[in-house]
């Protein structure tokens, strides 16, 4: 028979995920409090995102007056027209409070700034609305 859970270690141990949480956040806020231009955003989400995230790749995109501006992943920033399918993934992360989960294996038709993580071998993508 197992023994029932000891809440008290439960307890601890949320609280220690809890507090590497806020860890990992105030890391990330201190790192995204210094950029004064592009090129240290774009070394923030290559260096400081990759790593507190556990991630490969990573890229942020933006909708300025039209255009699709993605930055990210060591190459130079990309800007695109507006992309019909771009939005409607953009506007699902905007506009839910939890991340969303893509599985880029089945997404059709893919997003064109999906393309290259498909083509890499990724199989999913997390979008997260800030």
């Amino acid at each position: 028979m197992s023994k029932p859970s000891d809440p008290n270690a439960e307890m601890m141990k949320r609280l220690q995920e809890m507090q590497k949480e806020q860890l990992m956040i105030s890391r990330l806020t201190k790192e995204l409090s210094t950029i004064l231009d592009k090129k240290q955003l774009q070394l923030v989400i290559n260096t400081s995102f990759k790593t507190e995230l556990g991630s490969n790749d990573c890229m942020m995109i933006r909708d300025v007056k039209g255009n699709i501006e993605i930055f990210g992943n060591g190459t130079e920033n990309q800007i695109h027209t507006t992309d019909q399918q771009l939005d409607r993934y953009v506007k699902n992360c905007l506009d839910s409070a939890e991340p969303l989960l893509f599985d880029l294996k089945e997404l059709s038709p893919l997003p064109s700034c999906f393309t290259e993580a498909k083509n890499s071998g990724m199989r999913m993508a997390v979008g997260l609305g800030l």
